[in-house]
């Protein structure tokens, strides 16, 4: 069932990005990555505004959790531009994906997981 919320979130994340990243760009132009910079600031803040909201203040299900920080990190590891921008600024990529993707090669670490599985064990490391 894990993977049904991560797909609902990337599927809402990757198109509100797709959206608000080419209105930004169309206005400001795409010299600089306006679009990628506004995305990712306001989608931290955002995250972790509700995060807070969900699990400390309403205490929602925790399935909550991985709608909103999985499934939107899906939408930028590694489809959305952010890898090929880190790339071209002279930036290393690490990818957590199962399956390829086009940024295998130019990788400097590649995790062949689950997101979930991963993610999980990272928190239960850190807590």
């Amino acid at each position: 069932m894990e993977y049904v919320w991560i797909a609902l979130g990337a599927v809402a994340g990757a198109n509100a990005r797709y959206v608000i990243g080419r209105a930004i760009g169309d206005r400001y132009g795409v010299s600089f990555p306006y679009g990628t910079f506004v995305i990712n600031i306001s989608g931290a803040l955002i995250i972790g505004f509700l995060l807070t909201l969900l699990t400390e203040v309403l205490v929602a299900d925790p399935r909550w959790r991985l709608l909103l920080v999985v499934g939107s990190s899906l939408e930028v590891h590694p489809i959305a531009a952010l890898p090929e921008e880190t790339l071209a600024a002279g930036g290393r990529v690490a990818i957590l994906n199962k399956g390829p993707t086009p940024y295998d090669l130019l990788a400097a670490v590649k995790l062949e997981d689950n997101a979930a599985d991963v993610l999980g064990a990272v928190a239960k490391e850190l807590a």
